[in-house]
């Protein structure tokens, strides 16, 4: 009997070595035997929800090109979002809250809402910035600014551009808004001039209000008028605690097919100076979808597609990431290199320096998600695949708590999405196994960057 048992215990220690060699694989190449995925050039990650977020529905909406969503949390973790049902609407819903409470900021006479961007200010006042289509070639688009506090239900609008006649037609494009602690504006959008179906120029422009003054001003950040290049097809503006501004964008030089190339830019203008302009990547096939962020430190994080290989007619994007401390140079690294990811991102940091992104996988029609935690490494997850098309136009917020918050448009349903992790749900995913004739459990989970073990052996 005890020579059987003995038996038993080698056999047991010898399964255990195995698994534990499987583990050490899985830390250092993400090969696991439980669902891990990676190589030596990944971070290991999750890649399943595992029920961590909480999705519902915002609304139902018409059909549209441009349901443009965008999502800002308040002091007191109230969820705020407005997006575009053929008028430009808000959404409210407080953190434990059950329904939303939608209402109507503009239901244009003439025209078709397409971009829209919301953030707030330090009381919790909402700050909306959008556009407005006129598809007839003589009648200029119009950029709009909608504003409430947080106890006023009634929106005060006014029209920011255009502001004086222009012989042709001024279409806008994708916007972006930031309010600072003092309460001050800032916009950044495209402006483009058609004269009789002829181009004319394409511009990235700038607008600023002061809080306790009336007028915008408006000034030009880069123009071309050269009809084979584009500016800010995607754009995004932040400010820093010392009021540095930075606006990063897509600046498109089309060359001929599958000979394009497409460059992420930076412009920022520090305080008591002039614009100046860089190029953050210069791989000729990055910069769509980019999206800012700015740290407590005055870090700069920047979410984005690069596309790979422009010169074939199927490129197989994926995610990048730039990063630039306050005094350091750019940073540049690939977040998510599955094929065919990367498009609609949208980038948070958190009050520990844990930086989000949320964007949409195109192979699969699903909206996808990626964490790092300070100084960590990458976590990449599918938030919902519930649909065919599900995910694009995503826009991320982090609460004070550490939840994260995702407002989206799910094309196959067409409705505004929203996926929410509380903090308690932290980045985990676990597991056991009970093997026959034995009695060995084994269970994993990667939490914020580290891989955590547990072996059981229950000898007899």
């Amino acid at each position: 009997m005890k020579s059987e048992h003995s038996k038993l215990s080698t056999k047991k220690v010898a399964l255990l070595v195995i698994i534990v060699g499987i583990v050490v694989a899985g830390g250092m190449l993400g090969i696991f035997l439980i669902k891990f995925s990676g190589n030596q050039n990944e971070n290991p990650g999750i890649t399943e929800n595992e029920n961590m977020w909480q999705i519902s529905t915002v609304a139902h909406i018409s059909p549209t090109d441009y349901p443009s969503p965008s999502i800002a949390v308040d002091s007191r973790c109230g969820i705020h979002i407005c997006f575009n049902d053929g008028s430009i609407k808000y959404a409210y819903k407080p953190l434990n809250g059950k329904y939303w409470n939608i209402s109507i900021i503009e239901n244009p006479n003439s025209g078709i809402p397409k971009y829209c961007s919301l953030t707030l200010d330090a009381n919790d006042g909402v700050h909306v910035c959008y556009t407005i289509h006129k598809s007839d070639m003589k009648i200029d688009d119009v950029l709009k600014y909608a504003h409430k506090s947080r106890e006023n239900n009634s929106w005060k609008i006014i029209q920011i551009a255009p502001t004086e006649d222009t012989k042709g037609k001024i279409t806008f494009g994708d916007v972006s808004i930031f309010v600072d602690s003092k309460k001050d504006i800032y916009i950044c959008y495209r402006e483009a001039l058609v004269n009789s179906s002829t181009f004319i120029y394409d511009s990235l422009k700038y607008c600023f209000k002061q809080s306790n003054q009336e007028g915008w001003k408006i000034s030009t950040i880069e123009y071309t008028n050269n009809s084979s290049k584009s500016i800010a097809a995607s754009s995004s503006i932040g400010v820093d605690s010392q009021g540095n501004i930075y606006i990063v964008y897509s600046y498109w030089n089309y060359w001929m097919v599958y000979k394009d190339k497409i460059y992420l830019k930076c412009a920022y203008k520090l305080e008591g100076n002039s614009w100046k302009i860089t190029i953050v990547d210069n791989s000729a096939t990055a910069g769509e979808y980019c999206s800012l962020a700015i740290d407590s430190n005055n870090g700069i994080h920047i979410s984005y597609m690069d596309y790979v290989n422009l010169s074939s007619p199927n490129p197989k994007s994926v995610l990048k990431y730039a990063y630039k401390s306050k005094d350091g140079d750019w940073e540049i690294s690939v977040v998510d290199p599955t094929p065919k990811v990367g498009g609609w991102t949208s980038i948070a940091v958190d009050q520990k320096g844990g930086v989000h992104i949320s964007y949409y996988d195109y192979k699969n029609g699903s909206l996808k998600y990626a964490y790092k935690p300070k100084n960590g490494s990458w976590i990449t997850m599918t938030v919902d695949n519930s649909a065919p098309v599900v995910g694009e136009y995503s826009s991320i917020a982090v609460d004070k708590e550490g939840g994260v918050h995702i407002v989206y448009y799910a094309h196959s349903q067409r409705a505004i999405k929203y996926a929410y992790k509380p903090p308690s749900n932290s980045f985990t995913k676990n597991t056991q196994k009970n093997f026959t004739d034995s009695n060995i459990s084994f269970s994993y989970s990667y939490i914020a960057g580290e891989w955590k073990i547990r072996f059981k052996v229950m000898d007899i």
